[in-house]
């Protein structure tokens, strides 16, 4: 009953981010711990998946329009996507969409977010009387950033709704504050050579633009430069004469669509933001990390990931976990 009414009848397309073991992989270059899910995690995941859906690809989803019809994308391109997910998918004949930030393949430089989320750590390590005194000569919107202990995760998510002016200013004060982070050291973003392998056991693979900022944030030049540029890069690599896009952190507007179809996408997938939003260039995904697939716990719930899948999160899935006795009055989902 949830599959079908609360994602209104259309096919489950869920994406995932970095895919980690955790005994072996170090993965403390990554400062935002939600992209991060464990192999074993992601395991238990796709088996669930398989035991209710009949899994196919993205472009075979989009076209069934069926609710029993599931696809699996991942977004960014990280490395761990071929360590640790190929393995599995190709053991259990599932295809997967990989979408690439085509700017960072083969690199261990780190996105914007994950430079945001170092500094502000390294941030908490200044002094308070120096932190209030450098907040003095900022704007109000960040004014809070410098005089208390803000959530790392709220703070990048503020930064994303900024305006121009305001991401400069604040990336030129951390900057000399407390300077930017060297690079991963390891490699942590897909190969060329990688790809090719994972093309011939059914991965597919688009464009996640060229150094994924923030769609809305660009003028029309830069937008076109981005849509084309990774487009360009990922049919180099891959020989495909189109591919699908996805919007970075799900943000677009009516303008970025039309921009993505005018390129010459298939199609583009997005997040959950807009679920009202249902044609090709905006087909609504269900992200899949550990809190939404443990219902806090860390471990696999069935539960959790039932609900999460039928499209409910936040508070709807706080209160139908507790109605259903999984999840403890404690626990965070």
């Amino acid at each position: 009953m949830w599959r079908s009414s609360l994602r209104n009848g259309r096919p489950l397309i869920v994406y995932f981010h970095e895919i980690f073991e955790p005994r072996n992989d170090d993965v403390s270059w990554c400062g935002t711990r939600s992209l991060l899910m464990p192999v074993d995690l992601f395991r238990k995941i796709l088996s669930h998946l398989s035991l209710h859906y009949r899994i196919v690809d993205l472009e075979e989803a989009v076209r069934s329009g069926s609710s029993k019809v599931a696809a699996v994308t991942f977004d960014d391109g990280y490395r761990g996507v071929y360590r640790n997910a190929f393995p599995i998918l190709n053991e259990m004949r599932i295809p997967a969409t990989v979408f690439l930030t085509t700017g960072y393949l083969g690199s261990s430089n780190l996105l914007w977010w994950d430079v945001l989320a170092w500094q502000l750590e390294k941030l908490m390590n200044v002094p308070r009387g120096h932190r209030v005194k450098m907040g003095q000569a900022v704007s109000g919107t960040w004014r809070s950033l410098f005089t208390e202990n803000p959530r790392t995760d709220a703070m990048i998510e503020s930064y994303k709704w900024a305006s121009t002016t305001e991401r400069e200013e604040l990336s030129a004060i951390l900057k000399d504050l407390v300077g930017v982070p060297p690079s991963a050291g390891e490699r942590i973003y897909l190969s060329g050579a990688e790809i090719s392998e994972m093309q011939t056991a059914n991965i597919s693979f688009g464009a996640h633009s060229r150094t994924h900022p923030i769609m809305t944030w660009l003028d029309p030049k830069q937008l076109t430069d981005e849509l084309l540029d990774s487009m360009a890069a990922v049919k180099m690599l891959t020989g495909a004469d189109k591919c699908w896009f996805s919007y970075p952190d799900g943000m677009f507007t009516e303008r970025e669509l039309r921009a993505v179809q005018a390129a010459g996408y298939i199609g583009a997938v997005q997040t959950f933001r807009r679920p009202e939003v249902t044609n090709q260039f905006a087909v609504p995904r269900i992200v899949l990390n550990v809190r939404s697939t443990s219902g806090g716990s860390g471990r696999f719930s069935r539960a959790a990931t039932t609900v999460t899948l039928a499209g409910m999160n936040g508070t709807r899935l706080r209160s139908l976990l507790h109605s259903l006795g999984t999840l403890s009055p404690t626990s965070k989902p």
